[in-house]
Order: C-alpha cells, then sequence, then structure tokens
C-alpha cells in the first residue's frame, strides 16, 4: 500500500495550493507506539489520509487497537482509503471477524471512506455509513515491459 499513498503525495505535490508530510508509520510487527508519535507529528496537518487494509494493519484483532492508538493522538480530519473490500455474508463475516470491528470503526470515526468501486460501497453496506463513502476509481499503472533479443 505504500505505493498508493506515495502516488497520491506525488500528485498532490504538483499542485502549489498544498503542502505535502509523508511519514511512515512503521512496520505492523512494530509496537503501536511508533503510530502514536506519527500521529503527533501530523498534527499540524489539515487531513491525514491513510491506507487500510487488514493485513496491513494486523492480523486477528491487532488492527483495531492500533487504529484507535493513531486516532487518539491524531484529531484532525482524516480520509482512509480501503483496500481489499471482500464480499461478507453471514453473521460471523459481517459482525463478528476482527476486522470488521476495525471496518466499523474505521466508519464512524473517518471523515471519509474512499473505495475505487461500486460494488465495494455495496459490500461496505450495513458495516460502514455509505453517506461517508466515496467512490474513486482505481487506476491502473501502464508498465512498459522491454524485451531484448
Amino acid at each position: 500500500m505504500r505505493r498508493y499513498g506515495q502516488l497520491i503525495a506525488d500528485e498532490a505535490a504538483t499542485r502549489p495550493e498544498l503542502t505535502i508530510q509523508e511519514v511512515e508509520a512503521g512496520r505492523v510487527d512494530q509496537q503501536s507506539d511508533r503510530l502514536a508519535t506519527v500521529a503527533r507529528e501530523l498534527s499540524d496537518s489539515q487531513v491525514a489520509l491513510l491506507q487500510w487494509n487488514r493485513r496491513g494493519w494486523g492480523k486477528r484483532g491487532r488492527s483495531l487497537p492500533r487504529l484507535m492508538r493513531f486516532r487518539r493522538a491524531y484529531r484532525g480530519a482524516l480520509v482512509v482509503t480501503l483496500h481489499d473490500v471482500f464480499d461478507r455474508k453471514g453473521l460471523r463475516q459481517r459482525y463478528l471477524q476482527p476486522d470488521v470491528w476495525s471496518l466499523r470503526w474505521l466508519g464512524r470515526t473517518a471523515d471519509r471512506i474512499v473505495v475505487h468501486s461500486q460494488i465495494e460501497v455495496e459490500r461496505l453496506r450495513g458495516i460502514i455509513p455509505v453517506d461517508r463513502i466515496r467512490v474513486i476509481p482505481h487506476f491502473v499503472e501502464r508498465r512498459e515491459l522491454r524485451l531484448n533479443p
């Protein structure tokens, strides 16, 4: 997900009316103290953009405490881009799995949620208030593959 954040920061840096502050939050296997430090570094920012998926923030219930630690230290506007939004069916997948608790909490505390398709909005219906969700279609990177004969 670092690549997506970098692409957004690079584009924003081309706009003279914006000031970009990039911070590295550390790896998921590190203590969440780093997240609170990063959040404090961002305290003068008008908006923080956070990239989320369950692997990147911690599996088996670790993501919610980490997200809460960050949000307690950063009180500004928060925009969260969700990645890997899968369809969830049944009680366990929609209500009991730890990453769903993280999604529900993000839906209540983020100022805006960004997904990449209308299908992802439908997958989040009932988990996150859809009035907070915006769709920004996912780009396709152009990569050139050069073959030398």
